[in-house]
């Protein structure tokens, strides 16, 4: 005779070892400190938009790589999208009453190519979504802290359609020498 209790037991055991297993296996890889992606209200990104993303530094004995990721759907007209970032950390010397306030590290325009000459899309993926990853900043020092990092597009046209999503990857690299 089958007793059903101590099968259900076990189901309910297996279903959570499996479940546990699943969550501990898709989180970020081991060098990944922080990655992130903003969805475009309607797949427009207005000009005046900026996306603000934040993260932590906490081992200083590595360098850090910072990417820009972007996905486009079939509808973005350009071969190529100009951006600005900026990369900010709190100030350390200011007093307490006003630790909000923040010291802009870097302020930069980058282009991303997206298309070839005969318009093919030079990302990955399908020409419904297409994703880029450029990197921005390879093998730089990050003091320990909290970074907060800005992304606008700095195209001729006010609002621009067919992005989908804007983010950035934060990677500690190898080891400081």
């Amino acid at each position: 005779m089958i007793d059903f209790k101590i099968l259900y037991r076990k189901s309910i055991l297996l279903i959570i070892s499996m479940t546990l297993f699943l969550l501990n296996s898709c989180g970020l890889p081991e060098n990944t400190i922080s990655e992130e992606f903003q969805t475009m209200e309607k797949g427009i990104w207005g000009w005046k938009e900026t996306k603000s993303f934040s993260f932590d530094i906490e081992d200083t004995t590595h360098y850090y790589n910072i990417y820009c990721g972007l996905r486009l759907n079939g509808t973005y007209n350009y071969s190529n999208i100009w951006l600005i970032y900026e990369l900010s950390e709190p100030k350390l010397d200011t007093p307490i009453v006003n630790n909000n306030s923040v010291t802009p590290l870097l302020k930069k325009q980058f282009q991303i190519e997206l298309a070839d000459q005969t318009g093919r899309w030079l990302g990955k993926g399908m020409s419904n979504l297409i994703s880029y990853e450029q990197p921005l900043l390879v093998k730089t020092k990050l003091k320990k802290g909290h970074y907060t990092f800005k992304l606008s597009q700095n195209m001729r046209e006010d609002l621009l359609s067919g992005v989908n999503d804007v983010g950035i990857k934060v990677e500690r690299a190898q080891p400081i020498l």
